[in-house]
């Protein structure tokens, strides 16, 4: 199918997870290629250079109706409830973190590398992906979104409303937040709790890039 290109978005970060690198944490270090078509990711790349045991590195592909390639989808014991961005230290974020059923730091993975919490949750090594506040933009999660579409997943702002990747929009930003999770009903339950955990505090925030249903 031909696509006109005033419809096509190519997103592209080419070191994501910078905090990480720059102290030499570089397992988390992905290169992130997304492509979005009238507003929706349907096309994902992440490149992890350092990826453990691959001397040359992989790189996972894909995008609904293609499926996901170069990622282990075994099924697998999770290793906590969820997968956060380690800057993400504040009552609001907290309050939900709580309510999701954290107790511990044992409980989750804290990564400032969006593609690698990504990749996280493709792999089935985390259950989901969550964000409660600004902090990524678009170019960060359009090859996650795209990859995550591809297994039959959702990713939406915290409280699960979905954003477009659309070039008319002025602004890159995910300003209210990331959820994504293999599972819609894990997604769907998660947003809920999330929702009633962010109560106090507004998520409706200024992003004209929330599609509201």
């Amino acid at each position: 199918e031909s696509v006109e290109a005033s419809r096509v978005v190519v997103y592209l970060d080419p070191l994501d997870g910078t905090g990480e690198f720059v102290k030499g944490n570089l397992v988390p270090v992905t290169n992130l290629f997304g492509i979005a078509v009238d507003g929706v990711p349907v096309a994902g790349v992440i490149n992890q250079p350092w990826a453990p045991g691959l001397p040359k590195g992989r790189t996972v592909w894909g995008g609904p109706g293609a499926g996901v390639h170069g990622a282990d989808l075994s099924v697998k014991e999770a290793q906590g409830l969820l997968c956060t961005n380690r800057v993400v230290r504040s009552d609001r974020c907290a309050g939900a973190l709580s309510a999701l059923g954290v107790k511990a730091e044992a409980d989750l993975q804290r990564t400032s590398a969006t593609g690698y919490n990504f990749l996280a949750v493709i792999e089935g090594y985390f259950p989901l992906f969550v964000l409660t506040r600004k902090g990524t933009k678009k170019w960060d999660s359009c090859a996650g979104e795209a990859l995550v579409s591809a297994l039959g997943g959702l990713t939406t702002d915290a409280v699960g409303r979905p954003y477009s990747y659309s070039s008319d929009l002025d602004t890159i930003n995910n300003s209210c937040g990331l959820l994504a999770a293999r599972s819609p009903a894990a997604h769907a339950a998660a947003a809920r709790i999330i929702a009633q955990a962010l109560a106090p505090w507004p998520t409706d925030v200024d992003d004209a890039s929330v599609v509201v249903k």
